[in-house]
C-alpha cells in the first residue's frame, strides 16, 4: 500500500482526537511499520540476527544528488573493501543513533559492490540494565555509591558470549570475516572469541558515547573500571582501529590507532524527506493522539496504583494529574527530541520556557507569544531508563514548574520517524541540553530543515556548528546564565518576525554548506571504508579530505607533465 492510500485508509478509521473518550479511540494511533520506511528492516527469520534492510532511493538518484567529486572519493575509499566479507555488530534495530545509521550506510555500501551484514543481538531486558549501568556510568550520571560491580561483569560477558554462540550457529560465514566492526560496549565480550577463530580478520570498535579520559584514568573509579575491563578482557585494546567521535577527550589516554567518525543523517530517510501538506496535517493529528494515548495510560496507572494503596477511587486532582496538553498549534514550539535518559539535561527545557515566560510577560507581550515548550522522544530496546526519565519529568513538570505546566507538554512517542520529521520541521527552535553527550544528531536533523537549535556544549554537540552556526550552544559551566543569554535571543527573534526569519535562514545555509556535506550517509561510507582499509586517523572532515585528493591530482599532473619534458 502506498503512504498516501494508507493515510487516507487511517484517516477513514480514526475519530478526532479531541473527541477521544478511551484507548479504543485511539486504535489507529499506533507506531510506524518499520517495512513502510524508507529504508524498511526486518530480522531475517531464517538466521534471527541478520537485519534484512530494503531501500526505496535508487542508487542512480544518490549519485546525482551528490558533488561529483565527494561521489568520486566514497567510490576510491569503497573500492578496496569490493570483494570482502564484514558484519556490523550492534544491540538494537530500532531506537539511537546507531540503529538510524546502518540501514542507510551499508544499503549503498552494498549497492557498491561490498558484502557488509548488520547483526543486531537478541533482546534481553536484564542484560540491557547492565549495558545501560555500564552507559550511565561512563557518563558519569548515577549517583556516588554506584559502580561495576563483579555481577555487572559477569552479565555482561553472559550476554556477549551468548549472542556470539548464537551468532556461530546461525550466520552463514560468520567465522571467516575479512572484518567485524562492533558498536558500543554492549557486545564486546565476544570480541575475544572472534579474534580465536579468525585472527587475521580485521577488528573495529567503535564508541558512541560521552567517555571522559581523565575519570578513565583515575584508578578505581567506576570509568576506570569498565575501561580497563572493556581495554583488557574484552580485547578492545588489541583492535586494529579504536573509533570515536572527533573530541579528544572521549578517548582513553595511550590509545593506539585511534580513528576520527562523527555520526550521520540520512536525507532520504522519513525522518528527513519532504513530507506533503496532507502527510503534515496527519502526522500533527498522529502526535496528538500521542499525547491522549499517554494521557489514558497515566490515568489508568495513577488510578490502579490509589486504589491499591488506599483502597478507595482517587479524587479528579489524582486521577488526571499526569495529563499533558496536546501541542498548541497556535503557539511557537521549542522542541527537545531526544531518548528520555538521565545525561539529555531535559529539565533545562523547562527552565527555558520558565525565563522565555516571564521575559514575555514582563515585557507586556501578549499572551498568545509565549511559546510551546515539547519534550519528547522515543525509546530503544536496549535502554531501560526510559520510562523511569518520562516518569521524573512529568513529576517535574507537575511540581517545580507548575505554574508554566500549561506550556509544556512531556510526552513519550511510539516510533514513527516522519511525524518526528514533521515536528522538527515545525518547530521555531530545536533543544539538546545534553550534561554528557555523544553526538545527538537531532540537532543536526533539526538544522537540515532550517530550524534553527538551542544546545549545549556537551561532548559532540558542538561539532555541529559553534555558537552562532545555525543556533545557539550553552557553556554547561555558566548554565544559568546561558539560559538567561538564550530566552533574550528567543524573545526577541518571537518579537520581530524578520529577525527570526533571517535565522532560519542562516541555519538553512549552514546545513547546506557543512552538514549535507560532513554530517550525511556519503560522507559515513566514505569514512567507514577508510577505516576498514586500514586508512583512518583522526582527520574526519570530507571537505580536508577533498582539499587532498585536489592536491595529490596536482602533483601527480605536475610529475607527469615533467617526465614528459624529460
Amino acid at each position: 500500500m502506498s503512504t498516501a492510500d494508507q493515510l487516507k485508509t487511517e484517516k477513514s478509521e480514526r475519530r478526532l482526537t479531541a473527541e477521544a473518550r478511551d484507548l479504543t479511540d485511539l486504535e489507529w494511533c499506533h507506531e510506524a511499520d518499520r517495512e513502510g520506511e524508507v529504508f524498511s528492516v526486518r530480522r531475517n527469520p531464517e538466521t534471527f540476527y541478520e537485519v534484512i534492510i530494503e531501500s526505496r532511493v535508487p542508487f542512480e538518484q544518490r549519485r546525482q544528488e551528490t558533488p561529483p567529486a565527494m561521489w568520486e572519493l566514497m567510490e576510491a575509499e569503497v573500492a578496496p573493501i569490493r570483494g570482502k566479507k564484514g558484519f556490523v555488530l550492534s544491540s538494537t534495530i530500532e531506537g539511537g543513533g546507531v540503529a538510524m545509521q546502518e540501514p542507510p550506510a551499508l544499503d549503498l555500501l552494498n549497492e557498491m559492490g561490498a558484502d557488509v551484514t548488520w547483526l543486531v543481538s537478541d533482546n534481553d531486558p536484564e542484560a540491557f540494565i547492565t549495558t545501560k549501568k555500564m552507559h550511565n556510568l561512563q557518563q558519569d550520571v548515577l549517583g556516588a555509591g554506584e559502580t561495576f560491580t563483579a555481577e555487572d561483569k559477569a552479565k555482561h560477558k553472559e550476554y556477549g558470549l551468548k549472542n556470539f554462540r548464537g551468532m556461530m550457529e546461525n550466520v552463514p560465514g560468520f567465522a571467516e570475516a575479512d572484518f567485524y566492526w562492533i558498536e558500543d560496549p554492549q557486545l564486546a565480550a565476544m570480541i575475544p572469541e572472534l579474534m580465536k577463530i579468525n585472527p587475521n580478520a580485521t577488528f573495529i570498535y567503535r564508541n558512541h558515547i560521552q567517555t571522559d579520559r581523565d575519570k578513565m584514568a583515575e584508578p578505581g573509579s567506576p570509568q576506570n573500571l569498565i575501561y580497563e575491563y572493556l581495554r583488557d578482557e574484552c580485547a578492545v585494546g588489541k583492535v586494529d582501529a579504536y573509533v570515536a567521535h572527533p573530541v579528544e577527550q572521549f578517548v582513553p589516554y595511550g590509545t593506539e590507532h585511534v580513528v576520527a567518525m562523527p555520526p550521520t543523517s540520512e536525507l532520504h530517510e522519513d525522518l528527513n524527506r519532504e513530507v506533503s501538506e496532507e502527510e503534515k496535517q496527519e502526522k500533527l493529528q498522529w502526535l496528538d493522539g500521542q499525547v491522549m494515548k499517554q494521557n489514558f495510560l497515566r490515568r489508568y496507572a495513577n488510578r490502579e496504583q490509589y486504589m491499591r494503596e488506599h483502597g478507595e477511587e482517587p479524587s479528579d486532582e489524582e486521577y488526571y494529574k499526569d495529563d499533558q496538553p496536546l501541542f498548541d498549534r497556535s503557539r511557537k514550539w521549542l522542541t527537545g527530541f531526544a531518548r528520555f535518559d538521565k545525561a539529555k539535561g531535559q529539565e533545562f527545557n523547562m527552565r527555558l520556557q520558565m525565563l522565555i515566560t516571564d521575559k514575555l510577560v514582563s515585557l507586556g507581550a501578549p499572551e498568545e507569544l509565549i511559546p510551546h515548550t515539547i519534550i519528547t522522544g522515543n525509546g530503544a530496546t536496549d535502554d531501560p531508563d526510559r520510562n523511569k526519565v518520562l516518569a521524573e519529568m512529568i513529576e517535574l513538570r507537575g511540581t517545580r514548574y507548575a505554574d508554566y505546566a500549561k506550556y509544556i507538554t512531556v510526552v513519550g512517542l511510539e516510533h514513527d520517524f516522519t511525524a518526528v520529521n514533521v515536528l522538527l520541521a515545525n518547530s521555531m527552535y530545536t533543544e539538546n541540553f545534553s550534561v554528557a553527550e555523544g553526538f545527538e544528531h537531532r540537532r543536526t536533523e533539526g538544522m537540515l530543515k532550517g530550524t534553527p537549535s538551542l544546545s549545549s556544549n556537551a561532548g559532540g554537540l558542538p561539532l555541529q556548528g559553534k555558537d552562532g552556526e545555525g543556533g545557539f550552544v550553552a557553556d554547561l559551566e555558566r548554565m544559568d546564565e546561558e539560559l538567561d543569554r538564550i530566552a533574550d535571543e528567543v524573545v526577541a527573534d518571537i518579537l520581530d518576525e524578520a529577525r527570526y526569519a533571517a535565522r532560519r535562514e542562516a541555519t538553512l545555509q549552514w546545513a547546506e554548506e557543512f552538514s549535507k556535506q560532513e554530517l550525511t550517509t556519503v560522507a559515513n561510507v566514505t569514512r567507514f571504508a577508510r577505516i576498514v582499509n586500514g586508512k583512518g586517523d583522526r582527520k574526519w572532515k570530507i571537505g580536508e579530505m577533498l582539499k587532498d585528493r585536489e592536491a595529490e591530482g596536482r602533483r601527480y599532473t605536475q610529475e607527469m607533465g615533467a617526465r614528459a619534458a624529460q
